[in-house]
C-alpha cells in the first residue's frame, strides 16, 4: 500500500509531510484537498470490505493509515 501511494505521489498526504500553508490561495487549497482525497480513496479502495469499519469515521488519509496500522 505504501509503495502504491509513493508511486502515485500521494504518500506525503499520509505521512503528514504535505501541509497546506496558512495563507494558501483557493487554488492551492483545492489542489491540496484533491490530492488528500485521492490518497484517502486509494487506501479505502485497497482494503477488504471487512476492514472498512476501521476507516468509516476517519477524516484524513493519515487517520485512515493509523487506524489500519493499529489494527
Amino acid at each position: 500500500m505504501r509503495h502504491l501511494l509513493l508511486a502515485k505521489g500521494l504518500w506525503k498526504y499520509v505521512d503528514g509531510s504535505a501541509v497546506l500553508a496558512g495563507k494558501a490561495n483557493a487554488q492551492a487549497q483545492a489542489k491540496f484537498r484533491q490530492k488528500s482525497q485521492k490518497a484517502f480513496s486509494t487506501i479505502v479502495l485497497a482494503i477488504s470490505t471487512s476492514q472498512l469499519y476501521l476507516v468509516t469515521f476517519c477524516k484524513s488519509p493519515r487517520d485512515a493509515w493509523e487506524a489500519l496500522k493499529n489494527f
